[in-house]
């Protein structure tokens, strides 16, 4: 065993010499530490870990976190998880920002994340979503998801967002949401299909409509998996195809948009291109619907050069707190 009960988050194991294990420890309120530790005799024991090393910040104090389970309204559903990161008590309730992943097929681990991290410590609540359809938690919870995108991982971060706001952790009238990739994806259709839940949204280089994705993008079969049909490049899709991939797009409830959005692009994106962004954008624009647009040149999909990372949180943070703290 890695670890005893009282050492829970994410570890990293980095190199094993015979029976000495170096490794990296944090978790979503803690900034990484290097550890290290003997093999134990017997392999049911947990490693004695000892600290080499810590990284130093100011910004995790007070900041609590904690894994919540939730289970679908559906017969027989599999339960899915969210990470809750909780800021330093105050008198008042906190705004809750909604964060799911993109991929789908990926996790939330319980790392330390700096855009959580430092969003917490301006006093948000935190609430990453791992919908059903995630990575870890089984092949059945991965293949539940082809053919419902749109619905099922929709209805997902949705019940666990309600569920935290019921719960009397934080403001239900101060409700944010952000993602990107395939999180921006849920957090177009979160605020068209709950459009008086939340105050202000926040996307980087969202996936806006399939059937417009499917030629510029460098993964083409993935829209053809997500909406639950066979992919061959040999093959046109059909009329009937391609009502598909618009009754799973997010730009379908683009008329039920109340909630102001900012959308981030990195203007060399190959997988999920810019034209994307700026469908919405446009079409938000022409229906007189409060939205922004910010492009970063020679950025690709994760926006991740020191700058741009940087001006896009700034200006995530402004947005949101214009939008739902003032």
């Amino acid at each position: 065993r890695v670890t005893g009960e009282g050492m829970k988050g994410a570890w990293s194991v980095l190199d094993v010499s015979h029976d000495l294990v170096v490794a990296q420890f944090a978790t979503p309120s803690m900034a990484p530490k290097l550890m290290t530790g003997a093999l134990p005799v017997n392999p049911a024991d947990p490693i004695a870990w000892t600290e080499l090393a810590a990284a130093s910040t100011g910004i995790t104090e007070g900041l609590i976190w904690e894994v919540l389970t939730f289970n679908p309204p559906e017969k027989d559903a599999i339960p899915y998880e969210a990470i809750l990161l909780k800021p330093k008590p105050d008198s008042s309730l906190p705004p809750l920002a909604v964060l799911p992943h993109g991929g789908p097929h990926v996790a939330i681990s319980a790392d330390f994340m700096v855009w959580p991290v430092c969003m917490a410590a301006l006093g948000f609540a935190v609430l990453m979503v791992n919908y059903r359809g995630s990575s870890g938690f089984g092949q059945d919870c991965i293949f539940s998801l082809p053919g419902r995108v749109g619905t099922q991982d929709v209805n997902d971060v949705q019940n666990a967002a309600r569920s935290v706001v019921e719960r009397g952790v934080a403001d239900g009238k101060k409700v944010v949401v952000l993602g990107g990739s395939h999180g921006g994806f849920l957090a177009v259709h979160l605020i068209g299909q709950f459009p008086d839940f939340y105050r202000a949204a926040n996307v980087r280089n969202p996936v806006i409509d399939l059937a417009g994705m499917r030629c510029p993008s460098d993964i083409p079969d993935w829209d053809f998996v997500e909406v639950g049909l066979p992919y061959d490049p040999a093959t046109v899709p059909t009329a009937e195809d391609f009502a598909k991939f618009i009754a799973a797009s997010p730009i379908s409830h683009a008329h039920k948009i109340k909630t102001p959005i900012q959308i981030h692009l990195g203007s060399a994106d190959l997988r999920v291109p810019p034209s994307q962004g700026k469908y919405l954008y446009h079409t938000l624009k022409a229906m007189g619907k409060e939205t922004r647009l910010l492009l970063y040149p020679g950025d690709s999909h994760p926006i991740s050069s020191v700058y741009s990372d940087s001006d896009s949180f700034v200006n995530s943070m402004k947005w949101l707190y214009k939008h739902s703290c003032c």
